[in-house]
């Protein structure tokens, strides 16, 4: 998704793309917002992150744009 569709996550990301896709395409590299918003673009589910923070486990709805 990333490099098929980089006009909808171009704006979206902390550097210049090119870079970024690079950096992005290297194994072990963990994600970020975008490559969360791509993936749930490419498979159309509905996503939630759930985080823990205080031991205090809590649900975070997550408002992804749709492609």
């Amino acid at each position: 998704m990333l490099k098929d569709y980089r006009s909808l996550y171009e704006g979206h990301v902390p550097m210049k793309y090119k870079g970024y896709y690079k950096k992005m395409a290297k194994s072990g590299e963990w994600g970020d917002h975008v490559t969360l918003q791509a993936a749930a673009d490419r498979s159309s589910f509905e996503q939630h992150i759930a985080r823990k923070c205080n031991s205090i486990s809590s649900v975070i709805e997550c408002y992804l744009w749709h492609a």
